[in-house]
C-alpha cells in the first residue's frame, strides 16, 4: 500500500492511498480520517489501520463497517501507546528531577559542613595565636618586674652601704668633742644614722626633710613593693 498527496476538488491538498496500478487515489479524509499533512498521518497508519484501509477500498460487500472499526480500533491503540509512552516519560522526568533535588541538597549541605569546618578550626588557629601572644607579653612584663626588682635591691645595698659609712663617720667625729657636745653629737648621729635595710633614695629625702608619701612614691619609681616600703618606712621612725 502506497500513500501520497492528493489536491482536491476544492484545492485542498490530503493524505491519500495509491492503488497498485497507480491509476487511482483515495483521499483517507473520505475513508473518515482526516490529517493535513501525509507526515501527520504515517504515524497513525499502524499494520490493523492499513489492513482496515485495504478493506475499505476493496469494495467488497459487507466489509465497510468492519473497516471502519478496525480503523478505529487501530487508532485507538496507537493513540493508548502513545500516552503510555507519555506518561512514562513524564514519570521518569518527575524521577530524575527528584534525584538531581537529593543530589544537589546533599552537596549543598556537603559544603555547608566543609565551610562549618574550615570556619571552627580558623577560630581554634585565632585562639592559639592569642594565647600565644599573651603567653609572650606576660613573659615580658615579667621579666621586665625581675629587672627592675633587681635594679632596686642593688640600688638598696648600694644605699645601705654608703648610709652605713655615713652613720660612722658622723659617730666618730662626735666622740672627740665635751661631754655635752659628745652626748648632743651622739644624739644626732642616732637621728641621721639609719639601719642597713634603708635604702639610699630614702634616708636622702629624710634628711631634705621630705614627707612619708613623697618617699613612698620615690621608692615606687624605683620598683619597690607596697609591703618593702612599709617595712623601710618602720625601719626610719624607729
Amino acid at each position: 500500500m502506497r500513500f501520497v498527496t492528493c489536491r482536491l476538488p476544492d484545492g485542498v491538498e490530503d493524505p491519500a492511498i495509491l492503488s497498485q496500478d497507480g491509476t487511482q487515489v483515495w483521499p483517507l479524509s473520505w475513508l473518515g480520517l482526516s490529517y493535513e499533512t501525509l507526515s501527520d498521518a504515517i504515524p497513525f497508519l499502524t499494520p490493523q489501520v492499513r489492513f482496515g484501509l485495504q478493506l475499505a477500498i476493496s469494495g467488497t460487500t459487507g466489509l465497510g463497517s468492519l473497516a471502519g472499526s478496525l480503523l478505529n480500533t487501530g487508532y485507538n491503540i496507537y493513540a493508548g501507546n502513545r500516552a503510555y509512552e507519555a506518561e512514562r516519560a513524564d514519570t521518569q522526568w518527575s524521577q530524575q528531577m527528584q534525584e538531581k533535588q537529593r543530589q544537589d541538597a546533599l552537596t549543598q549541605q556537603q559544603y555547608d559542613n566543609t565551610a562549618s569546618e574550615r570556619a571552627y578550626q580558623d577560630a581554634l588557629k585565632q585562639q592559639a595565636f592569642n594565647n600565644n601572644v599573651t603567653s609572650q607579653k606576660l613573659n615580658i612584663a615579667k621579666g621586665e618586674w625581675a629587672l627592675k626588682q633587681s635594679n632596686a635591691q642593688q640600688k638598696a645595698a648600694q644605699a645601705a652601704g654608703k648610709a652605713a659609712a655615713a652613720g660612722t663617720k658622723s659617730g666618730s667625729s662626735g666622740s672627740g668633742g665635751k661631754a655635752t657636745g659628745s652626748s648632743g653629737s651622739a644624739s644626732g648621729g642616732s637621728r641621721s644614722t639609719v639601719s642597713a635595710g634603708v635604702p639610699y633614695t630614702a634616708a636622702l629625702l629624710r634628711s631634705q626633710g621630705k614627707s612619708e608619701v613623697a618617699i613612698t612614691s620615690a621608692l615606687r619609681q624605683e620598683g619597690y613593693t607596697p609591703a618593702q616600703i612599709a617595712k623601710i618606712l618602720q625601719e626610719m621612725n624607729q
